[in-house]
């Protein structure tokens, strides 16, 4: 995905996990874990989970953080294995954009699959976040380049 902003710019709106239930359709808030803004690796956090009638939460602990260019997190559930989010961040070839990537890693032993499949209500889990990290980066885009612009439409007035 390709976002009209600045690669530093990108990393701290999705590093700031506070912020990711604006955005993600299925997690709707996260609560930090004695972590501080920004997440560095180690910190850990808290995340609220909804599909449809089916509510969770899940551990998170930050494992890269590198600004403007990497933020993943391992994710579990009952002290198991869930998942890997990763996040990558890089200067668009034109330099006025990022091209930021989000990939998921499945880390669910067999009995983990049944589990989440009756926690989460989601059978098809590679399917279901194809769709959902599809509406979260495009949700990061028309968030980033709306701040963009009214930041840039700001200083414009502000120069008048």
């Amino acid at each position: 995905m390709t976002v009209a902003v600045p690669p530093d710019v990108a990393y701290a709106a999705v590093s700031d996990v506070r912020t990711v239930g604006t955005r993600s359709p299925e997690t709707v808030a996260v609560t930090l874990r004695g972590a501080a803004l920004p997440l560095a690796v180690g910190a850990r956090f808290t995340g609220h989970n909804r599909n449809g009638i089916f509510r969770w939460s899940t551990r998170c602990t930050v494992t890269e953080a590198e600004p403007g260019r990497v933020f993943a997190f391992d994710v579990k559930s009952g002290g198991l294995a869930i998942s890997n989010w990763r996040y990558e961040f890089s200067a668009a070839p034109d330099g006025d954009a990022t091209l930021v990537s989000e990939t998921w890693t499945d880390r669910r032993s067999p009995v983990m699959y049944v589990l989440s499949t009756l926690v989460t209500g989601v059978r098809d889990r590679p399917a279901h976040n194809r769709r959902t990290i599809r509406a979260t980066l495009d949700a990061l885009k028309a968030s980033l380049e709306a701040t963009q612009e009214a930041g840039a439409t700001g200083e414009a007035a502000d120069a008048e």
